[in-house]
This record gives C-alpha cells, sequence and structure tokens, in this order.
C-alpha cells in the first residue's frame, strides 16, 4: 500500500509511525503513479483500486446483534461480539478482477479514457479484467493496464 500527501501529492510507501498520515490517504501501489498525476492536473480522485489478483480478509462490524451474522456477507467465517455490544464479522473477499477510480464531486472528468477504460457511472471510471485468467496473467493485465492509465493520465490537460 502506497500513501499521497494530501496537498503535495507526493507518494511514500507507508510509516511505522502512529498518527503520521493524517495528511495522506491510502492508494494501491500499482495505481499510485497514475493517481498521483490526475490530482496535479486537477481530476481529484476519492477512491482507487488497481485490482488484486489474490484474496484477501477483511472484518466489517455490526452495531447490534443479528439472527446470522456469517449469513449476511459472501465468504464470512467467522463472528463475535464485542465488549462494547458491536459484532465483528471477518470474510474472505474473493480477487478483484477490476480497476477503478472515483473522482471528488466537484472534480473535472476527463473526456477521453485509455483504452480498455469506461465510465460506468457518472463519476466511476473503471477497466475490468479477464475472469478466465490466473493469478499470474492478471497480475501481468494489471500491470499493462496501470501502464497505459499513467501514459494517458501525464498526456491529459492540465484544468487546476
Amino acid at each position: 500500500m502506497s500513501y499521497i500527501h494530501k496537498e503535495t501529492f507526493d507518494i511514500i510507501d507507508g510509516s511505522n509511525i502512529d498518527n503520521d498520515l493524517d495528511n495522506y490517504f491510502e492508494c494501491d501501489e500499482a495505481i499510485a503513479l497514475p493517481i498521483q498525476e490526475l490530482n496535479r492536473k486537477g481530476y481529484i480522485t476519492k477512491f482507487c483500486c488497481c485490482g488484486h489478483a489474490f484474496p484477501s480478509i477483511t472484518e466489517v462490524y455490526l452495531l447490534d446483534k443479528q439472527e446470522n451474522p456469517l449469513s449476511l456477507f459472501e465468504g464470512a467465517y467467522e463472528c463475535e461480539e464485542l465488549a462494547d455490544g458491536r459484532i465483528r464479522v471477518v470474510c474472505r473477499v474473493s480477487p478483484c478482477r477490476e480497476g477503478y477510480i472515483v473522482f471528488e464531486d466537484n472534480s473535472p472528468l476527463p473526456e477521453v479514457l485509455p483504452e480498455h477504460w469506461e465510465y460506468d457511472q457518472p463519476r466511476v471510471m473503471r477497466c475490468y479484467y479477464n475472469d478466465e485468467c490466473d493469478e499470474f496473467e492478471l497480475l501481468m493485465t494489471i500491470a499493462y493496464s496501470m501502464q497505459k492509465l499513467y501514459e494517458w493520465a501525464k498526456e491529459l490537460p492540465n484544468v487546476r
């Protein structure tokens, strides 16, 4: 995971210092350079993901008791009630076979998009990857897609 400064858009790899990242936002390493370029040019992003070749583990917190919390989330395999009354549910999340960029509401949007990217919602650019490829091929596809995204971002006009 990389972190991008909210004002300068400089990229760091992270920090092990508590509370040192208040002025940064998280960004997948593979998409960090295109996101940096977009933000520096005035196309302000809100969220992004380059896609992921491997599953991940995540946790969800419910504010109150549910009949069967494991049935609420795909891939849920563990739950526990916490001392404060919340329910913690742990889930295995499938690999993400798409990349996306969500732009801030007041940000201008690029009109022409890079190869294989489209707007699938008003402020969301998305690129779908092949569902049939193995993990290595998906990693290579993600890298190629991020290269093309970066090259495209570098050619965009500055709207700041």
